[in-house]
């Protein structure tokens, strides 16, 4: 999922949209994401690793979040 998408899904359930500063902190607490995968970063003097983000219900063929109903 990129950025945009994962700020698409947050925006359906909360009032105020993260920065994307924030998102890191929201995503690692919210139980319906995952880290998929972590990226090597190379910069001039450091590496470090970047996580990739997906949702539990996300459906790849065509980019979408699965629409589901908790069962109460």
């Amino acid at each position: 999922m990129t950025i945009d998408q994962i700020i698409d899904v947050l925006k359906t359930r909360t009032r105020q949209v993260p920065s994307r500063n924030q998102l890191g902190n929201i995503l690692s607490k919210n139980p319906e994401f995952v880290v998929f995968d972590t990226q090597r970063k190379r910069g001039m003097t450091v590496s470090y690793d970047v996580a990739v983000w997906s949702h539990l219900n996300w459906n790849p063929e065509n980019e979408t979040v699965l629409n589901y109903r908790e069962e109460e």
